[in-house]
């Protein structure tokens, strides 16, 4: 069940994203470190966005714990070094998805931290 909620979140984001230009390259990347949610290009920048899906009106962000966000950072730097991602300046973001019986909304917490491993 929670990841059918996930599974959803991500969705609602993608799509949203997409409409706001973004080119996804990639839903649910595994490496060693942990799963990359979603990575997207615009603007020449890389893009990473976490996903954090919750059914109250409240919360949700407080999951990007620091330890979760050094994954992403090492994750997406390993897929790089692969040049299974592109070698671009890197913005990792957090998407927080409330569901309830009547609406869908997507809170935006922009770069979390810009990183340039090229």
């Amino acid at each position: 069940m929670k990841k059918r909620i996930g599974a959803h979140g991500e969705e609602i984001v993608e799509k949203d994203l997409k409409k706001k230009g973004y080119r996804i390259i990639g839903r649910n990347i595994h490496t060693r470190e942990g799963e990359i949610d979603i990575a997207a290009l615009k603007k020449g920048n890389l893009y990473i966005i976490e996903v954090k899906t919750t059914r109250y009106e409240y919360g949700g962000a407080e999951n990007m714990t620091a330890i979760k966000f050094q994954k992403l950072q090492w994750a997406t730097y390993e897929l790089q070094q692969k040049e299974q991602l592109p070698k671009k300046r890197v913005q990792f973001d957090l998407a927080v998805v409330r569901l309830d019986k009547k609406d869908e909304k997507i809170e935006y917490f922009k770069n979390l931290g810009p990183f340039d491993f090229s």
